[in-house]
């Protein structure tokens, strides 16, 4: 059995052998500035605290004082990767944590974009978001953002092939959900993403998406990401008699500490470009152009 898991793994390598050339490629990149930030911001500070406290046995907290703030997917990373590769004085193994979501997130790019279209358009794909500014910038910080676009993003394909392909994927969706949740609260927002996407692919699609979008997976997919929400739901509500006592807290946290600064429904749409680069950011206004007149 292992001597076969060992030939469809190679056979799966080289039959993507152009993206693992372009993930070790990024890796190597990326290895060159996990320390060019220095020492770790606040927020980083506290995901390294609680997962060190985790790894020590002291439960999850920060300073011995828990904590209801932060998701646990992170810190539990952090803590996995330094049982296994100890604690370095330059934390440059949290931060090489951050930079193993960042080629996951690649990965799922490509991969996702590759089954959807071709593996050519996924491996542009996984390129372009590896060198985006935004991105590359994010790589060495021990921070949620990178881990939760890689699971929000497959939380949102899952969807949309469970809607067009085939409904089993519906169950990886919430899934995924359920990781991006336990990564960045912000995954809240996955409710009105699929509200919208279900009224439109009901409206356009035939009737083998609207059965997919009636068939008992669909209905009963979404108690798989509950499930996975359980322990983390009974923790906060045993710790601070609140299930939802981290959402509670995040929720005011930019007025808390910016009371004046307020954020536009338009934000990301006018900061892409400098967040991607004018020249990416057209690349992806192309894209959607396409896709569209292909649909059509």
């Amino acid at each position: 059995m292992h001597g076969g898991l060992m030939i469809r793994a190679r056979r799966l390598v080289i039959g993507h052998w152009p993206m693992a050339v372009l993930l070790a490629l990024f890796g190597i990149l990326y290895s060159f500035s996990l320390n060019s930030y220095g020492m770790f911001l606040w927020d980083e500070a506290e995901y390294a605290s609680i997962g060190r406290s985790v790894l020590r046995g002291q439960g999850f907290a920060v300073s011995g004082v828990p904590n209801s703030l932060r998701p646990p997917i992170l810190p539990l990373a952090g803590a996995a990767s330094m049982l296994l590769f100890g604690e370095q004085s330059d934390d440059s193994v949290l931060r090489g944590t951050a930079s193993g979501f960042a080629l996951l997130a690649l990965l799922c790019v490509y991969g996702f974009a590759a089954a959807a279209f071709d593996r050519t358009t996924g491996l542009v794909a996984a390129a372009l978001l590896g060198i985006a500014p935004y991105f590359w910038i994010f790589v060495p910080h021990f921070m949620c953002e990178i881990p939760f676009l890689a699971f929000f993003a497959a939380a949102v394909w899952f969807f949309y092939f469970g809607a067009y392909i085939h409904q089993r994927f519906f169950l990886w969706s919430w899934i995924c959900w359920a990781l991006a949740f336990l990564t960045r609260y912000t995954a809240s927002l996955f409710l009105p993403v699929i509200v919208l996407f279900v009224a439109i692919a009901w409206w356009q699609g035939g009737p083998d998406t609207r059965r997919r979008l009636w068939s008992r997976t669909f209905l009963l997919s979404p108690l798989a990401g509950l499930l996975l929400l359980v322990p983390w739901l009974t923790r906060e509500y045993v710790t601070f008699g609140r299930p939802l006592a981290g959402i509670r807290k995040a929720s005011h946290q930019l007025q808390d500490y910016l009371p004046g600064v307020s954020m536009p429904w338009n934000l990301y749409f006018r900061d892409m470009p400098d967040m991607l680069s004018l020249e990416i950011a057209a690349l992806f206004v192309a894209g959607v152009v396409w896709a569209f007149w292909k649909r059509a």
